[in-house]
């Protein structure tokens, strides 16, 4: 739309067909408008409670601890969330060591950040574990990774222990929809995949009904942690879901799909908290069509401004 004013003015300035220009581009702007407004929302399962655990362990701390306490942890964890009756835990990205494997079997289905092999490559994934499970038994890789600081040249892979804090992690498929059969499916973005709507918009479309982030956030400065959750917001907007966040140390909580944070941890402390997200199976404009609308409005002034000038 801003295009669309930005050109009306234009054509105001050079008196050229203004009348004509304002009043198309009017009609299209309520149009939009009226069929944004008579969809009608479709209300998801607000009674399905979710544990959420901050853990508030950054990754290159994360791998000095042994598996024996962040098990100790998570057992912690999954004692909150049976409390509450939860029917789903879920924790952070990079949470769990390579192939970590529970002495006891989990008490709660959960999905938890962590590191596991593939074809001798090491995948930065969302693990799934029903109850009972020992080891993990779905997963979803992290796609997009961050240049050396996660994704080491292999001609440098001698040197990665010294460039990242893993030693260098390979990129899973583009694909976000995730359906671990123990949850309705999921659209996931694991960290600054958040900002790939493209992909996530994908995930929906393909059935997924919650858009789950979960992120390692620290070290950085406060300021990426706002705009990482103004994007989420922007996700839960686009295609009306609720957007589960855990984060390490923040943000951490839910989005409702109407762009407002219900919940919101304090950054910087371990926390377990319950939050109840809606599933729907409600697409929206921009989820059916995508940028497609835009494109064509922009091909239509493009093609007008043409016409006009020719005659």
């Amino acid at each position: 739309m801003d295009f669309g004013f930005f050109y009306i003015q234009g054509r105001w300035e050079r008196k050229l067909y203004f009348k004509k220009i304002f009043l198309l581009g009017l009609l299209l702007f309520i149009f939009l408008h009226l069929f944004g407004g008579l969809k009608s929302p479709i209300k998801g399962n607000n009674e399905y409670p979710v544990a959420i655990w901050q853990t508030n362990i950054p990754t290159r701390e994360k791998l000095k601890i042994n598996d024996e306490f962040i098990e100790e942890k998570l057992s912690i964890a999954q004692k909150y969330a049976l409390s509450n009756k939860a029917k789903l835990l879920v924790a952070p990205e990079g949470t769990l060591s390579n192939n970590f494997y529970f002495s006891k079997g989990i008490k709660v289905n959960t999905l938890s950040g962590g590191f596991r092999n593939s074809n001798n490559e090491l995948r930065s994934s969302l693990l799934g574990f029903q109850i009972g499970d020992k080891s993990f038994t779905s997963f979803i890789d992290k796609n997009r990774l961050v240049p050396i600081g996660e994704k080491i040249p292999r001609f440098l892979d001698s040197f990665s222990r010294g460039l990242s804090a893993v030693g260098g992690i390979q990129p899973g498929y583009d694909s976000r929809f995730f359906d671990p059969k123990f949850t309705p499916p999921l659209a996931v973005a694991i960290c600054y995949e958040i900002s790939d709507g493209l992909e996530i918009r994908k995930a929906i479309n393909s059935g997924a009904k919650l858009i789950i982030t979960a992120a390692n956030l620290d070290p950085y400065p406060a300021k990426l942690y706002n705009q990482f959750l103004s994007l989420a917001r922007l996700r839960s907007i686009e295609n009306k879901k609720n957007n589960l966040l855990v984060s390490n140390t923040g943000p951490s909580g839910l989005v409702q799909d109407d762009g407002k944070i219900i919940k919101l941890l304090d950054y910087d402390v371990e926390q377990n908290e319950i939050v109840f997200p809606n599933f729907s199976s409600e697409k929206t404009f921009y989820t059916k069509f995508g940028d497609k609308p835009i494109l064509f409005l922009f091909i239509l002034f493009m093609g007008l401004n043409i016409f006009w000038k020719i005659n």
